[in-house]
């Protein structure tokens, strides 16, 4: 999108609703999307205090509850659409959540990012080495290792099957644990015996125990 703190900021925006398709939990959004625009504010000598910091930082906390919201891709829209089938009989498929909210989601970025550019200006509007400063963290980033290939490869088979519901009729609920167990199996996923010891299951039938429950 360029180097300005304008269109970083749309491109965080962007990117904020773009990784529902791949990590659908907004809190995890904002853990993985914070340690980025802090490394943008760094390299533009600016702190977290500075105007450019809590406009960013507020959209990044505004936006991923939002569009998980939009993308049926939280706890609190999956039960809302377990409900709403159960009162009146009408299955929703994850696809006609999505394209019914699409307009809604394009207003969103829009509102948003003129909003804060509007209410938090930035000190600073071109980024210091412009695009070769971006271009050399990607260098030092390196390429994807196999793992994480392996992982994005599977997400995107996820988001295949999510988008294509309506098709298929496979509940996302089921594709969601399905792919999880894949993760989990050797040579296909990515956890070792040792990594699957270290997961806190009870946290897993917690969450699911209380929205079965609810339901």
């Amino acid at each position: 999108l360029g180097t300005s703190y304008s269109r970083l900021l749309l491109g965080i925006i962007t990117v904020s609703f773009l990784l529902n398709f791949l990590i659908p939990n907004a809190v995890a959004r904002v853990s993985m999307l914070a340690p980025i625009a802090i490394g943008i504010l760094g390299a533009y000598g600016l702190g977290k205090q500075s105007r450019a910091g809590k406009g960013m930082f507020l959209i990044l906390t505004y936006s991923c509850p939002l569009f998980a919201k939009m993308m049926m891709s939280g706890p609190a829209e999956i039960f809302t659409r377990g409900v709403i089938e159960e009162q009146t009989g009408v299955q929703i498929f994850w696809s006609q959540w999505l394209f019914a909210f699409l307009p809604v989601v394009v207003v969103t970025i829009l509102a948003s990012w003129i909003l804060v550019r509007w209410i938090y200006p930035a000190e600073v509007h071109e980024l210091p080495g412009g695009k070769e400063y971006l271009r050399q963290a990607l260098r030092d980033m390196g390429s994807l290792k196999a793992d994480e290939k392996k992982v994005l490869g599977w997400l995107l088979f996820a988001t295949a099957l999510w988008s294509t519901d309506s098709m298929h009729h496979i509940s996302p609920a089921i594709i969601t644990v399905g792919v999880g167990l894949a993760l989990c199996f050797p040579n296909f996923g990515v956890l070792d015996e040792k990594a699957i010891k270290r997961i806190n299951f009870m946290n897993v039938f917690f969450t699911a125990g209380a929205l079965s429950m609810g339901i």
